[in-house]
């Protein structure tokens, strides 16, 4: 973890060792009561991995962590992890379901105790194919629902072959409210939302030439 100031001048680095499984790359980090929220995929193997979760305080401590899995399934890919006060910790990421190699977007909202709140998991309409929803991003509106950011995977016989951006809004019980697929001339995918007002969303989305 490096630690810069608001002018990018470095301060420090500091490191841990979380010791007995294995731990992909950082999935997200955020600010939270005076010290981090802390997201990433603990796997065992390419079919059991799970989300992990690890508050630390300012000095890098670890205060409290959270092994967790959508139905216990260990099947469970954590992407972004955001806090937005007073109450609400909210995961984004991706339920993979083995049989038929079908990926659920999937949200899991927490409260300040890392007690669950709710979670739910999202498929596109009238999938018949594999593939399915991943979701990277997380906006809150004054409603107290969300903005989700994410991308649409229909996988062919040697991996992703056809990708398309994803908006869902849902309410703050995670229910939906409407969703979005971006398709342009030559596709969109990995929507980012960026800003939330009353009215409109800003995202980041990258356009792939094929």
């Amino acid at each position: 973890l490096h630690h810069f100031d608001k002018t990018g001048a470095y301060s420090k680095t500091d490191s841990f060792d979380l010791g007995t499984f294995y731990e992909s790359a950082f999935n997200g980090i955020c600010d939270f009561k005076d010290g981090y929220l802390k997201l990433s995929t603990m796997y065992v193997n390419q079919d059991t991995f799970w989300i992990h979760l690890t508050r630390f305080d300012s000095a890098l401590d670890t205060l409290h962590t959270l092994k967790t899995s959508y139905l216990n399934q260990l099947s469970t890919e954590a992407i972004s992890v955001h806090y937005f006060a007073p109450n609400t910790i909210i995961i984004s990421g991706m339920y993979m379901v083995r049989a038929g190699l079908r990926a659920d977007g999937y949200l899991l909202a927490l409260d300040t105790s890392l007690q669950v709140k709710w979670e739910q998991t999202y498929i596109p309409t009238n999938l018949n194919s594999r593939g399915g929803f991943v979701f990277y991003d997380v906006a809150s509106v004054s409603d107290g629902g969300f903005i989700i950011g994410g991308e649409r995977l229909t996988l062919g016989a040697s991996g992703p072959w056809r990708r398309k951006g994803v908006l869902l809004k849902v309410d703050s019980l995670g229910q939906e409210i409407w969703r979005e697929e971006l398709d342009g001339p030559v596709g969109n995918h990995r929507v980012l939302v960026e800003e939330i007002n009353d009215s409109s969303a800003a995202f980041f989305t990258t356009r792939i030439d094929v």
